[in-house]
């Protein structure tokens, strides 16, 4: 099997795969994406690291085309419809794209006998409200629909194929259940402000900033760069013995922890939370078996993440760009 990369979506993560890629294996990966932010991905990877393909993972003729011209062995799959761009009430970008286009490429992959397909899913995919919880959720609990999350129920759809595919030896598919994630980006035009990232920025810069009436969003965090530390380990393994993976910090934290890491970091900032309710998860991932499996361990904990960021971002104002929201 060839050891040529194709990744579909070049966001927050897929960029720093683009780098771990080329620094640790001297792939330059084929990238698809409907839409290339090349502001951000400039500020992580040099063009030249990969070969940049405008297309919709809707368009299996294209997808087709690029696995053959391209040799392609291995597919890493995170083009989405994501919650944080469309809101998390039903909408049919999550069944297009997140069901319909995944199947898409996981048939092209089929067809054009890829061996490795990653894919992106969600730690929302875990039937929480159904079968209740008690402690850290393992890879092997529930999974499936329900009628409070559409974005979980199409990435578990999406997931049963793999899966299906996978146990009938016709692909060897892994997924990927990530935390929330942070780190580097850019928001894209039009859309609201980040709310962690604004604190981050107001932080960092030593400006004021108030985040009024928000929930407390108290969740499983991840940073990016351990998202892509993963996922190019479980895509580049030659042996994989698991199907899901969590990627996590496996401990649950808000924004009242990011206010108190700021505080830590940046003694006197004008960070201020008003009347922001408290709230989420009182569960963390159990994020032992990337470790167990493949050795894969996270190198950032929220404090190590926010001064890497920080790092970024002043790089941005190093070349004369600001992001700041």
């Amino acid at each position: 099997m060839t050891d040529q990369v194709l990744l579909t979506g070049a966001g927050q993560v897929g960029a720093q795969m683009i780098r771990l890629l080329n620094s640790e294996y001297g792939i330059k990966p084929v990238v698809l994406d409907i839409h290339f932010n090349r502001e951000y991905l400039d500020t992580v990877v040099s063009p030249d690291c990969y070969t940049a393909i405008e297309g919709s993972v809707l368009d299996g003729d294209l997808l087709r085309r690029i696995i053959r011209e391209h040799d392609i062995g291995r597919i890493s799959h995170s083009a989405a419809v994501l919650p944080m761009r469309v809101g998390h009430d039903p909408h049919p970008g999550f069944f297009e794209v997140n069901v319909h286009g995944t199947s898409q490429v996981i048939f092209a992959a089929l067809e054009c006998g890829v061996g490795t397909f990653v894919m992106f899913s969600t730690n929302g995919v875990y039937q929480f409200r159904e079968h209740g919880v008690e402690g850290p959720v393992d890879e092997d609990y529930p999974t499936g629909l329900g009628v409070h999350n559409s974005y979980g129920n199409s990435k578990a759809t999406a997931e049963y194929l793999l899966k299906e595919l996978t146990q009938a030896g016709r692909i060897s598919g892994r997924v990927l259940r990530p935390g929330e994630i942070y780190g580097p980006v850019m928001p894209r035009h039009g859309e609201e402000p980040i709310y962690w990232k604004s604190m981050f920025d107001a932080a960092i810069e030593g400006r004021s900033f108030t985040l009024s009436e928000h929930p407390e969003h108290r969740l499983d965090w991840v940073y990016a760069k351990d998202v892509a530390k993963a996922a190019v380990s479980v895509l580049m393994a030659d042996s994989v013995p698991s199907f899901a993976y969590n990627v996590s910090y496996g401990q649950c934290m808000g924004i009242y922890d990011i206010k108190t890491a700021l505080d830590r970091l940046y003694p006197g900032n004008q960070v201020e939370l008003q009347q922001c309710g408290r709230g989420g998860w009182n569960f963390p991932m159990d994020n032992r078996r990337l470790e167990q499996d493949l050795g894969v361990t996270m190198a950032f904990d929220l404090e190590a993440g926010i001064r890497d960021y920080a790092a970024w971002l002043k790089g941005l104002s190093g070349a004369g760009r600001s992001d700041t929201a």
